[in-house]
């Protein structure tokens, strides 16, 4: 749960949850849009209307692995709060010093939803906003 007290705080128990919910989202979204085609026009049409349906569960899945990615940037700054070791690939150890300056460590417990998505944004744009 990476809590600085364990059993007296959640620490990212929450966001574990939210993670699965959004990988478990992902892979029911990522179900191809043509296994659902409907004939329609006579059966002239059936995989077409799909695509628009196809493109917009895509914008979603894309936006919720942004967020997955930045529930797990904000594991790698808890974690090295915690106590674990930090990581020595040059572009790791660069994230994980801009996450220490973007987002205070999680002691005590506080709502993280503004903390993921500002470790989202660092990783998809490389500035927070």
């Amino acid at each position: 749960m990476l809590a600085v007290e364990p059993g007296a705080q959640h620490g990212l128990q929450g966001v574990q949850l939210a993670t699965t919910a959004f990988v478990a989202e992902i892979r029911r979204a990522a179900v191809p849009a043509g296994m659902q085609s409907l004939p329609t026009n006579l059966h002239n049409q059936d995989i077409v209307p799909f695509g628009t349906q196809a493109a917009l569960r895509s914008y979603d899945m894309a936006e919720l692995l942004g967020l997955l990615c930045g529930s797990l940037a904000l594991g790698l700054r808890q974690a090295a709060h915690v106590g674990a070791r930090r990581p020595t690939a040059p572009g790791c150890s660069e994230l994980l010093d801009s996450l220490v300056e973007l987002i205070e460590p999680v002691e005590p417990d506080r709502p993280l939803d503004a903390d993921v998505r500002a470790a989202a944004d660092l990783l998809v744009r490389g500035d927070p906003t």
